[in-house]
């Protein structure tokens, strides 16, 4: 499976018009995992197609679940520096490279991406408190990179779904060297899977809530 030291995490639901493009796009950067949140369009078919590693869910268990099984699919294989990934055509292949160039040459441990923009209302508040109190200015960009390190340090198996930010949280607050990367975020090519006006904004109030809960807690004990 693995051909390099270095992998891309593509969480995927019904991207059956978008996921050939996204491999094709990055296929030259890195290895590339699929990982395909019970699809039920030709996800699966097509990532193999273009010579992606698939990993399935048998039903659809989100966006967060499927961060956490890209995970683990990337420490078996042993792969040394990790970026995330959407599957919406929105993320360019010029930042996937300057991701692993800070993972790789630089040697951060973390690289958090930051949109030129965000568009709900609520995640501009979520960024703005996050900011403030995690010092983390764009929680929710799904272009994220990691060594390898960072991650296992931490239990993927957290009982709170955002592994990824909580990843992040923890790793900042242990002082780990981490660097912020300019994102541009393209125009999606065909209509969002996370959910409509309404399911969008109660997740982003969700992890507000969980996010502030659980950095209390730390500051409790």
């Amino acid at each position: 499976m693995i051909l390099r030291n270095k992998v891309i995490i593509i969480p995927a639901y019904n991207e059956e018009k978008t996921i050939e493009k996204c491999i094709n796009n990055f296929t030259n950067i890195a290895d590339i995992i699929v990982i395909d949140d019970g699809s039920v369009d030709n996800t699966k078919i097509l990532a193999k197609k273009n010579n992606a590693y698939v990993f399935s869910h048998s039903s659809n268990l989100g966006y967060d679940k499927s961060i956490t099984s890209g995970f683990a699919e990337a420490i078996k294989f042993n792969y040394k520096y990790i970026v995330t990934a959407d599957a919406d055509g929105q993320h360019r292949a010029i930042d996937i490279e300057k991701c692993f160039k800070l993972l790789e040459k630089e040697n951060f441990d973390l690289v958090l991406g930051k949109r030129d923009k965000v568009n709900r209302f609520s995640e501009k508040i979520l960024n703005f408190l996050s900011n403030k109190f995690l010092g983390i200015e764009d929680l929710l960009c799904g272009l994220k990179g990691y060594n390898i390190n960072t991650i296992t340090k931490y239990n993927i198996n957290q009982k709170f779904n955002f592994v990824g930010t909580f990843v992040a949280i923890n790793a900042i607050q242990d002082s780990v060297e981490f660097n912020y990367m300019p994102v541009k975020i393209g125009k999606r090519l065909d209509s969002p899977r996370f959910g409509n006006i309404f399911s969008s904004n109660f997740k982003i109030i969700k992890l507000i809530l969980i996010i502030f809960f659980y950095h209390l807690s730390k500051i409790w004990v």
